[in-house]
């Protein structure tokens, strides 16, 4: 049976839909589970996920981890976000990954930001991934958890959390460094995750060139370059990788040394909605031509938004009529 894949996520963004209808599409036979609350629910269930409310995951880590945790950061760092408490919130979802991953016995399971478009069937990787010997793979600039991951570090990982504000010299020490070194950062799932690693003997390696002997590439973030052609979005106002779609579907960007690599998967993070879209729309495959997002971006207001509307009602369309095939049949 594949490994299930699961994200976690408070509130309902728009990107939200997209991501989950996305990953359904390209893993039809995956069971994939969303950790959210009552505001997601029914946008992962039109989606064919599974909902579990995040809040209702209990364990005595988790209720140890908030008995400690408070906000380590730089006085000009905002920790709230969607009026939640999100600095808490990137560290608690591995404790409510953990409490969920425990009470189903699941001894692997994939994962990825909830902004991330998985573009391929996960089961043409999760063999080699699986035999790799590897405790966990990494994106993010290798700086989280992501991919094909094992429960037991997972489980580590919080045991590590819990030590970090258990840590007076640490935290003194981290509180500083903020303060007068770092005033718009703070201490967040990803510094965490390198500490423990300095802390334990792990076994991890970063997703993203894994098979780049194939020229497949999962993406730690499309608002950075990682050696592949980079260009100006002004509509976005900032600059993403030159990604383009064929005919057949496929997201591909070209490396500075001109190589050409297909990603497997897209993190889309700090960009707007429509981005989602075109990926979404482009994945079916009904372009004639090569078609850049960056092109797409770069039209008239009026020509933008009548092809956004296009792409979403193709993208919608093709689904609904996926999901009824798999009914009907």
């Amino acid at each position: 049976m594949p490994a299930p894949l699961v994200f976690t996520h408070y509130g309902d963004p728009d990107y939200l839909a997209f991501t989950l209808a996305q990953a359904k599409a390209s893993n039809p036979e995956r069971r994939c589970i969303l950790l959210g609350d009552d505001l997601n629910q029914e946008t992962a269930r039109s989606a064919g996920w599974e909902h579990i409310e995040y809040r209702e995951l209990c364990s005595s880590k988790r209720d140890t981890f908030n008995a400690r945790f408070f906000w380590i950061q730089g006085i000009s760092h905002n920790p709230v976000k969607g009026g939640e408490d999100w600095l808490r919130f990137v560290s608690e979802r591995f404790f409510c990954l953990e409490a969920f991953l425990v009470n189903e016995r699941i001894e692997s399971f994939w994962h990825f930001d909830s902004d991330t478009m998985i573009l391929h069937d996960l089961s043409i990787y999760e063999r080699e991934l699986a035999d790799s010997g590897f405790d966990a793979f990494t994106l993010c600039n290798d700086a989280c958890p992501s991919g094909y991951i094992q429960t037991a570090l997972i489980s580590e990982f919080c045991k590590s959390m819990i030590e970090d504000y258990e840590d007076r010299n640490f935290i003194r020490t981290s509180l500083q460094n903020f303060r007068s070194l770092r005033p718009t950062h703070a201490y967040t799932e990803m510094e965490a995750f390198c500490r423990y690693r300095e802390k334990c003997s792990v076994s991890t390696t970063q997703l993203s060139s894994f098979f780049s002997d194939r020229n497949i590439w999962f993406d730690d973030c499309m608002c950075q370059d990682h050696g592949f052609q980079f260009v100006n979005a002004p509509r976005l106002g900032k600059k993403i990788k030159n990604f383009y779609s064929d005919k057949n579907g496929r997201i591909c960007c070209q490396q500075m040394d001109g190589s050409i690599y297909e990603f497997a998967t897209i993190n889309c993070s700090w960009v707007s909605t429509d981005v989602y879209a075109w990926i979404a729309s482009e994945r079916l495959g009904c372009a004639s031509v090569c078609v850049k997002l960056a092109d797409s971006l770069g039209k008239s207001l009026r020509s933008y938004c009548v092809d956004l509307v296009v792409a979403v009602a193709r993208f919608l369309f093709y689904r609904s009529r996926s999901l009824f095939r798999r009914f009907a049949g």
